[in-house]
């Protein structure tokens, strides 16, 4: 385990100090493509993955495009009181049942959250 007492980061090298055992202090650099790659956490430092950085973006955008979409069942769907809900006909309800469960199965697309295809709202 390294052990990062101080690290210098500059474009693309990270500098450490490291410690390796309570007497062993030495200087070592490493290539580092960009700071999202670096993660510090109780001064051990670890240079993460492509794919690990890959994964931290997707688990991201999944969750800007949950947040988007419990917005439009807040605001488009669950805003329909029970007067309008009443006052449509069976077709058009079951268009707003459609809409609101395809809005809910949306991070079961194959594509999610990449490639989605949100619904069409009703008019």
């Amino acid at each position: 385990m390294i052990y990062a007492k101080t690290y210098i980061y500059n474009d693309t090298k990270i500098g450490l100090v490291i410690k390796e055992t309570r007497d062993d202090i030495s200087w070592q650099e490493f290539d580092v493509p960009s700071p999202e790659y670096l993660h510090l956490v109780n001064d051990v430092i670890t240079i993460k993955t492509q794919a690990e950085i890959d994964a931290e973006k997707t688990l991201e955008l999944a969750s800007i495009v949950r947040r988007e979409r419990d917005m439009k069942l807040k605001i488009e769907c669950d805003s329909i009181t029970t007067l309008i809900w009443n006052s449509m006909i069976a077709t058009k309800q079951q268009e707003w049942v459609n809409y609101r469960q395809a809005l809910l199965d949306l991070p079961l697309q194959p594509g999610f959250p990449m490639n989605i295809t949100w619904p069409v709202k009703p008019i």
